[in-house]
């Protein structure tokens, strides 16, 4: 990354805390938190598809974590009797020893595209973010109480379009499209409603997942969308108004890549290194979590492929420091899905790739961390405390200083790890 000395000195200002609060280290305290796994809907149409069987099922694969879809599944909003149609889901996660992140997305409030990106005056705050906050909150509150879910994952694939016009008809782009200022906001309005809980450290939040893809002939690493979050969004005045520049604590990112071929793990590693690289031009220092990637059994596709895919992924991701988890789409094949994403047929027999998910999961105890050159926080506090010590002006020497000792804080707290 090239710095010019334009505006160094005013970044380095709050360097030390950009570097020793945000700046990941060593992203997971140890190796098996990796290990992920999206069920699919937990609920629909009022029947619980997520229990006991489901969360035995997944925990049988070694998974130590599991993605909890909050669908709204046409209650009129999250009172009570709505909040506790969870519960039984979220308990039968934790008793299977899966730690739940919870998603509050597009399928949590009953609203469609056109209200999402309502947004004629151009600032970003529409009614849609209120009613969304209302809804991340109420949910975010419920499961805190009960100590259940601490973590949560805010929208899902905000740069997923389906019309070529997105840009033009934002109302009508399809898919699950977010105009960017609209999403940094509602990023933004989600942390200030539960701010007490996320600065005590008791819930944290993860951005929504990304979706980077090779698919159909085309390709995004879903860093332009994100660029254009980080230009548009509220940052400057929630730095000046909470001390916070970005209301995610984790970064959330999706990958679907060689979808009908051998997975090229040179090519995921550009995909992963170019976020990073955007991260760092930011100051955000958070750790990457996957809560999305996977190949479908379809096609031609076999499955025998698709082991070795899930396992050159999986490989990729534990080198790497800056990736804390990564979540498999997902356990179970669906018959009336045209797509068959999961390790397991629709019989929950297994497929190759459930025997190679369990025997990475099985062995992951043994792993030693190796850390990625350029991928994690301590390469960024390099070059910033280089930026820092050229930066002119009067307080520069006092502030490189400052960055030094960031630096070594945030290395302490890896070793404290």
């Amino acid at each position: 990354m090239a710095w010019t000395t334009r505006g160094v000195a005013a970044r380095c200002a709050w360097l030390a805390v950009v570097v020793a609060a945000a700046a990941p280290g060593p992203a997971r305290a140890e190796p098996c938190e990796l290990f992920g796994m999206n069920p699919g809907a937990p609920l629909w149409d009022g029947n619980v598809l997520f229990d006991d069987s489901t969360a035995g099922a997944i925990a049988a694969l070694g998974a130590r974590s599991v993605r909890i879809n909050f669908r709204i599944d046409g209650a009129g909003w999250w009172d009570e009797p709505a909040l506790a149609r969870y519960d039984p889901i979220v308990d039968s996660a934790s008793g299977a020893g899966l730690e739940p992140l919870g998603l509050v997305a597009y399928e949590a409030t009953p609203y469609g595209q056109d209200v999402w990106n309502d947004d004629g005056d151009g600032d970003g705050i529409n009614d849609y973010v209120v009613v969304f906050a209302d809804a991340a909150e109420a949910l975010i509150r419920h499961f805190h109480a009960s100590g259940s879910v601490r973590t949560w994952e805010i929208w899902n694939e905000p740069d997923c379009w389906g019309a070529d016009t997105y840009r033009d008809d934002p109302l009508h782009a399809g898919c699950t499209y977010l105009l960017p200022r609209v999403y940094g906001h509602l990023l933004a309005e989600v942390y200030l409603r539960v701010r007490d809980l996320v600065d005590s450290g008791e819930v944290s939040l993860v951005s929504g997942g990304l979706l980077g893809h090779d698919i159909g002939g085309s390709w995004t690493d879903a860093t332009g969308y994100m660029a254009e979050v980080y230009a548009e969004g509220p940052w400057d005045w929630l730095q000046e108004n909470t001390g916070r520049r970005y209301p995610w604590d984790r970064f959330g990112y999706h990958f679907y890549i060689n979808q009908s071929e051998p997975l090229d793990t040179g090519r995921l590693q550009a995909y992963l290194d170019a976020v990073r690289a955007l991260q760092a031009e930011q100051w955000d220092g958070s750790p990457l979590w996957i809560t999305e990637f996977g190949w479908a059994t379809e096609g031609g596709f076999d499955p025998w492929t698709q082991a070795d895919n899930l396992a050159a992924a999986i490989e990729v991701l534990a080198a790497r420091d800056d990736v804390e988890r990564a979540f498999w789409y997902k356990v179970r094949d669906v018959p009336e899905e045209p797509s068959s994403w999961g390790v397991l047929y629709s019989d929950w027999s297994w497929k190759p790739a459930a025997e190679r998910y369990a025997a990475l999961a099985s062995t992951c105890e043994t792993w030693a961390p190796v850390p990625k050159s350029g991928g994690g926080g301590d390469a960024m506090g390099l070059e910033l405390v280089g930026a820092c010590r050229a930066a002119p002006g009067p307080g520069a020497a006092p502030v490189w200083v400052a960055a030094v000792l960031a630096l070594a804080l945030m290395r302490g707290r890896r070793r404290e790890r």
